[in-house]
């Protein structure tokens, strides 16, 4: 058996391929009877450039269209609110009874044009980060010292209470059934990233059903894909992505050690994917949270987070999953993150069976035909993604989100206005 080449980059060794073609076998989702193409998938990036009502404007047909010809065989879309007050922007993406013509039409203009790309639909409620009118408006599940205070939430704002969680979940539910009838391939239930579901696991403070124990906290993403299921049954992928540890400390982050550092501890993550997976879900997309600790409720020192660290813990995560559970597929994320050797380690990731599926982000945003040139081993790094978070800064400001670098005539005049220039 050949012995993995590894690179060091920025303090650390990352396993590394030269060849890059395995990216391009077909991958069958366990369970689901869908075959992608190949083992690339384009991330969810949050866009904010949909119409007032919710549904697809110009900006989201161009980002998509270059999704659709990147090469992928996965297109995850993004951040699709299932109700109103849930929009982490007023022009976030929405899907509701009064907007799904539009959303048809955007997927057959998608699906006609490359029948082969699978498009996923990443059901979300964005939680205490929601601006449905362009400021916050935060819906919290519970209060945590380390977010709190990034949207403001004051001593005596109130937490939402079980009878308001239920109707969400019954929210995502009905909104998975719309995008079935709009043609999509499966929905996501979004767990990450401090989003609502996403809070509710690390809970452990909050009274009633959804809070407390371990059942409690995982109670609606759990009961909510399980009714999914059974409304959608086989052939739609019900999927979700979360993260693996959220860098917050215990007893306010998920998937961290209970010594209160920023040590990660998987025990519940494990059962929690083992849980998901007895729901119905064979496809998981595994992020990470980034550092964001309040430093007045933290001792110790709080790391850089640079690129190379950032895409360790993404590395590391989805590696632990991805052997825990092989009859499963893991999407890793991150990858852009990694430049130039972008391609060779993802193609590694994907051989040794760290990940089912490498995902990229920014890149797809920056590289035209990115996947096809991985796979052919043609891949162009002055084309590539620079990692310089122009993209973040347009979103950061709630407008439509693209890459300024490379993507020049569509996107640095809106990052113009948003730096005042």
């Amino acid at each position: 058996m050949a012995v993995p080449k590894h690179v060091q980059i920025g303090g650390h060794e990352f396993p590394y391929s030269e060849d890059t073609s395995v990216l391009g076998r077909p991958v069958t989702i366990p369970g689901d009877g869908i075959t992608l193409k190949n083992a690339i998938s384009v991330q969810p990036l949050e866009g904010q450039d949909g119409l007032e009502a919710g549904a697809p404007g110009e900006y989201t047909r161009h980002r998509y269209r270059r999704f659709f010809e990147s090469g992928a065989g996965l297109v995850w879309a993004e951040s699709i609110a299932t109700r109103e007050d849930g929009l982490s922007g007023p022009h976030a993406l929405l899907i509701e009874d009064a907007n799904l013509d539009a959303w048809k039409r955007f997927v057959d203009e998608l699906k006609d044009a490359h029948p082969d790309v699978v498009l996923l639909a990443q059901l979300t409620h964005a939680g205490r980060f929601a601006q449905p009118h362009g400021k916050p408006e935060p819906i919290i599940a519970s209060f945590n010292p380390h977010y709190d205070g990034r949207v403001k939430v004051p001593a005596d704002y109130p937490v939402v209470d079980d009878d308001y969680l239920d109707r969400v979940g019954e929210s995502f539910v009905h909104a998975a059934d719309l995008c079935r009838q709009a043609g999509f391939d499966g929905v996501d239930v979004k767990a990450c990233h401090g989003y609502l579901f996403s809070e509710l696991l690390s809970c452990r403070t909050r009274e009633g059903r959804y809070g407390g124990s371990f059942e409690n906290r995982t109670r609606l993403p759990r009961e909510t894909i399980q009714a999914i299921k059974v409304q959608q049954g086989h052939g739609f992928i019900v999927a979700s992505r979360i993260c693996h540890a959220d860098t917050v400390p215990y007893p306010y982050g998920f998937g961290m050690a209970e010594d209160g550092t920023l040590a990660y501890d998987h025990t519940e993550t494990l059962r929690f994917v083992a849980d998901l997976h007895e729901a119905g879900v064979n496809l998981v997309n595994v992020s990470v949270g980034r550092v964001t600790v309040n430093p007045a409720f933290f001792e110790g020192d709080i790391p850089a987070d640079t690129n190379e660290d950032l895409f360790e813990r993404f590395r590391s995560g989805v590696a632990a999953l991805s052997h825990a559970f092989p009859d499963m597929a893991f999407v890793g994320s991150g990858f852009s993150l990694m430049r130039e050797h972008a391609p060779h380690v993802a193609a590694s990731a994907v051989a040794n069976g760290d990940a089912t599926i490498a995902g990229f982000g920014r890149m797809a945003l920056a590289y035209p035909g990115f996947a096809d040139d991985m796979i052919a081993g043609r891949y162009d790094v002055k084309r590539a993604c620079t990692v310089c978070g122009n993209c973040y800064k347009l979103l950061r400001a709630l407008e439509p989100t693209g890459c300024p670098t490379r993507d020049r005539e569509t996107y640095l005049p809106l990052l113009k206005q948003v730096l005042g220039k």
